[in-house]
């Protein structure tokens, strides 16, 4: 195990995937942090809200789940294609081994990239907006789920890659998989995020000349058991717990990272069942 971990390491820091995501998941905090900055400059705070560094230096691992999809279809994707694996098995590995020494190099490779986030929003954000306002262990509270959100990506993108022998497929599979989810998220916000009551306009007189504006119950607001499953949902998908953090709407850390736990556990459970009843070529 030691062995496979420490090759697995050796070709990350070579892996031009992992520094090409590395770099552009930096630089697009940088963007964002610049952008902002120039809006403060040029409207202010009254008219563009309150900026604060919290969202920068936690917030980037709603649009990472995509980059780590590319990356893990490939790096792992490849030990197939080049008959990897066939040979670790044949020399005597374990399969359970091989399997588990992938998820690890993809969690610390997607730990890694959330942390290069984090560290380029701080050293972005704080000078440009402030210290943060949030304490400082609700802080390391959304850090520590923005971890396991990262390894609970890990183990979804090394489920498919170990489950698909072709690397293509694999790539194409897994970065699909990542806009997916995102996109799934991205609408439970929204429709979790639907006011109850909306404003309507009632016109009272014979010519229409004159209205009145009333609150009327709005018919997108989701109730009863489907809102209770897309907050689970929400909670529960590591998209959705990025989101979240960026947001900083985070009502129950402890629960997402209860979450994230449960899918690193039960991906990595399912993918050894059914790794070891492969039949590898």
């Amino acid at each position: 195990m030691n062995k496979l971990l420490h090759a697995n390491l050796i070709r990350l820091w070579k892996n031009k995937a992992f520094w090409i995501g590395s770099i552009v998941s930096v630089l697009l905090i940088v963007g964002a942090c610049l952008n902002q900055y120039i809006l403060l400059r040029k409207y202010g705070t009254e008219a563009y809200g309150d900026l604060h560094p919290d969202s920068f230096m936690v917030g980037s691992i709603f649009f990472l789940g995509v980059i780590f999809s590319v990356f893990s279809g490939l790096f792992v994707g490849t030990e197939y294609s080049d008959g990897v694996i066939r040979n670790k098995i044949i020399t005597g590995t374990l399969r359970r081994n091989v399997y588990l020494a992938n998820f690890i190099t993809c969690a610390v490779a997607s730990c890694a990239v959330y942390l290069f986030c984090c560290l380029a929003g701080c050293a972005m954000a704080i000078p440009m907006f402030g210290r943060p306002e949030l304490p400082t262990l609700r802080l390391f509270l959304l850090l520590g789920d923005g971890i396991l959100a990262c390894i609970a990506f890990a183990a979804i993108y090394n489920f498919i890659a170990m489950s698909v022998p072709n690397k293509t497929h694999t790539a194409i599979i897994c970065i699909l998989s990542g806009i997916l989810l995102l996109c799934i998220s991205g609408y439970l916000m929204n429709a979790l995020q639907q006011p109850e009551m909306v404003e309507s306009v009632e016109l009272f007189t014979s010519d229409m000349t004159e209205a009145n504006v009333v609150l009327a119950r709005n018919p997108h607001y989701v109730t009863g058991f489907q809102r209770g499953l897309y907050e689970f949902l929400h909670e529960f998908l590591p998209t959705g717990q990025g989101l979240q953090i960026n947001q900083l709407t985070v009502a129950h850390p402890l629960r997402l990272a209860a979450y994230s736990v449960v899918i690193i556990l039960g991906m990595n459970l399912a993918g050894l069942y059914f790794f070891e009843r492969k039949d590898i070529k």
